[in-house]
């Protein structure tokens, strides 16, 4: 799968797609898996491969032929076992054969046809690092997406959903019976429960609806008694599930679940869990409070949630003015310091109605006392806090604070805004801030990016959901027909929604100076948050360009380099022009990088097979190689370096643009050979010129 040859890499997905579909008990099943989603997420990846790996998986776990021939299997294999004799009258129960070879399943019956793909999709979440493709397989199924609005095709589409739907909810179904079964049988195996509640919540992501028949067994296992770490995912799984499915919920469900323990559990968990379950359960509790159901003004959830933020702002502003330097303090109190900050921040960041336009002159205020606390200034409030806390010594203090306004910041853009203009923006980010604050910095301003885009996909799949029922609504006289044109414009407007990004695009200079970082993290942080403002176009590619290539210097493992390429890739399908131009910056760039980062880096490494090739060799190979215009006019800008350079500082740079052209990964002689027909005609114009800059070198 990993060969350089697109042939072969077709070949060996056409094998992996003959053994999956025919051979149900091939002992590397899962591993296969992963390793063709591995190569579906590579986005250099060629349309025909990817396709086919879409349809191995569409075959595999969402068609019944496929699951047929695994229950044929196990069945025979479970025969061949009953003919087998016991040692010690050992019991000969029938039992599902699963994907991975020497392992039973949970499962010992099969409930309906789609009880394998069940098993198979549990195995492969449970490796899986990212779960997106799957998420994005079940809408593609569900939605038709990208199919368009051709009514002439509407029935056909119709038909196609509703049997996608009852096919998801059969595996959905499944899945929900093997949590049933793990619970049954002792629960041996917890990882077992963590691919089951993880599946469940990659089918809640894609299609909430399928999860709701099910709510009563999987919310039994949301308890937070234990703190280690696989209870917490666990229940940051299930707190997950419950954001997801809250909007579509009946009056009569989220009423009951209002006055059950759910609301208790998910409140028990913001005292006791990390980061990550905190916010995810003020998340549950936010978009179940946002039940319309619920009623108003005395909404259940929404009081306890209050009543339990303002428990921890009341503490925060008792312990405010204790000292200045936080690590001085007592174990206890800090950590509960950093809870407070991190509970208010996740209410503030679910919660768009604790704000009013009021409440911008209030900005640079003092924090009310608790008591005077409510809930439509809750935001505004803590905003006011977090900004004491800022300004404190500690740097974990200062971190957790800088996360909390970030959160009001998604929750209110408005503020993000007022923010810049108060300087906040530029404080935090300052030479002469901390390394972590400045890496915490960069995290926050990527994930307000990324809640803005999660809220542009949810309407976009909102909108796709509708898309089948719009045509009969037209015909009914319910569609837009009676609508103005303004009032459909102004439907999909969203006043809010370009503050964030408008503000980070004005500090795009800012971000590509850390490029330059000595400091990993920070590297990391701004490969991240650069690669999320270009694909929501806030930031010019022919900008960023050179700072991504300049990260081909960055060596080490911290898998900046890896990610830089990744970007370098996407751009350069877009525009494969544009890379070449800025090819020449970005290699000077990476040399000063790599001359900041120390001697031990060069501009050629290791690679297998003891070779040595240029660092931006990778970037070569995947984007220029291939293109002879591209990599004649590469060749001509590297060794127009050796006659444009006429500056004494310029030695180090003509050393160094000539061990990355000598370095090259090169495929066959004529590139070679080019690189000596550009050098000698570029000798014959300015040989004397290129004379005198070779001596500075020799010297």
């Amino acid at each position: 799968l990993e060969d350089s040859g697109v042939s072969v890499r077709k070949a060996v997905v056409k094998i992996f797609r003959d053994v999956l579909l025919t051979q149900p008990l091939y002992p590397q099943r899962t591993e296969t898996c992963c390793a063709l989603v591995g190569r579906f997420n590579d986005p250099k990846e060629e349309e025909a491969i990817r396709d086919s790996i879409y349809d191995i998986f569409m075959r595999l776990w969402f068609s019944k032929s496929a699951n047929k021939k695994v229950t044929i299997a196990a069945n025979c294999d479970s025969d061949l076992d009953e003919k087998t004799p016991k040692k010690n009258g050992a019991s000969s129960a029938t039992s599902m054969i699963t994907p991975n070879a020497g392992t039973s399943s949970v499962s010992t019956t099969f409930r309906n046809d789609f009880s394998a793909s069940a098993l198979q999709i549990i195995d492969v979440v449970s490796m899986m690092k990212d779960t997106s493709f799957l998420s994005n397989l079940v809408r593609d199924l569900l939605f038709s997406l990208g199919e368009g609005e051709n009514n002439s095709k509407l029935a056909q589409r119709k038909k196609r959903r509703v049997e996608a739907e009852r096919t998801c909810s059969q595996i959905v179904a499944q899945c929900a019976e093997e949590l049933v079964c793990w619970d049954e049988e002792g629960g041996e195996s917890r990882k077992n429960l963590i691919g089951i509640v993880s599946t469940l919540n990659v089918f809640a992501e894609a299609a909430p609806s399928l999860i709701l028949p099910h709510l009563d067994t999987i919310l039994p296992y949301l308890k937070s008694d234990s703190n280690d770490n696989v209870n917490q995912t666990i229940c940051t799984h299930l707190c997950n599930i419950l954001s997801c499915t809250a909007a579509i919920m009946s009056n009569v469900t989220i009423k009951q679940l209002a006055t059950s323990d759910v609301v208790e559990d998910l409140l028990q968990m913001v005292l006791k869990c990390g980061p990550e379950g905190v916010s995810a359960a003020a998340k549950a509790l936010s978009f179940l409070g946002a039940h319309s159901g619920l009623g108003q003004p005395r909404n259940v959830i929404k009081v306890k949630l209050f009543k339990r933020a303002r428990e921890f702002y009341a503490y925060l502003m008792r312990t405010k003015n204790v000292t200045d330097d936080h690590s001085r303090l007592k174990g206890a109190v800090r950590s509960n310091i950093l809870r407070g900050l991190q509970m208010l921040g996740a209410v503030c960041t679910y919660n768009t109605d604790m704000f009013t336009n009021y409440d911008i002159a209030l900005v640079s205020s003092p924090p009310v006392e608790a008591g005077e606390l409510r809930y439509a200034n809750l935001s505004i409030n803590s905003f006011n806090l977090f900004r004491i806390f800022l300004d404190k010594v500690d740097d974990q203090t200062k971190t957790a604070s800088l996360r909390g306004i970030s959160g009001v910041f998604i929750g209110t853009p408005k503020l993000f805004l007022q923010a810049e203009q108060l300087g906040l923006v530029d404080e935090v980010m300052a030479p002469t801030s901390s390394v972590a604050m400045q890496r915490q910095a960069l995290e926050c301003w990527s994930d307000v990016l990324l809640h803005q885009e999660k809220k542009v996909e949810a309407l976009n799949l909102k909108a796709a959901a509708k898309m089948n029922n719009k045509s009969m609504s037209e015909e009914n006289g319910f569609g837009d027909a009676g609508k103005s044109i303004s009032q459909k414009v102004s439907g999909d407007q969203d006043s809010d929604a370009c503050l964030a990004g408008g503000v980070l695009t004005s500090k795009a200079d800012s971000f590509y100076g850390f490029c330059m970082s000595t400091d990993m993290g920070i590297r990391r942080a701004t490969v991240k948050l650069i690669g999320r403002m270009l694909r929501q176009g806030l930031i010019n590619p022919n900008d960023a360009i050179p700072n991504l290539l300049a990260l081909q210097g960055d060596v080490g493992s911290g898998g900046v380099r890896e990610e830089a390429l990744r970007l370098l890739g996407i751009e350069a399908e877009k525009r494969p022009e544009m890379l070449r131009q800025r090819v020449r910056m970005g290699i000077e760039r990476g040399m000063k990088l790599q001359n900041l980062l120390g001697k031990s880096f060069s501009p050629v490494l290791r690679v297998p097979g003891g070779g040595v090739e240029s660092v931006f060799g990778r970037v070569y190979v995947d984007n220029i190689r291939s293109d002879k215009s591209l990599r004649q006019n590469l060749f001509k800008s590297l060794l127009g370096v050796f006659v444009d350079n006429e500056d004494e500082a310029s030695d180090f740079v003509l050393n160094y643009v000539g061990a990355t052209l000598a370095h090259l990964p090169f495929l066959n002689l004529n590139e070679v050979l080019n690189i000596i027909y550009q050098g000698s005609g570029i000798v014959a114009v300015d040989g004397n010129a290129l004379v005198d800059s070779l001596n500075k070198v020799v010297r």
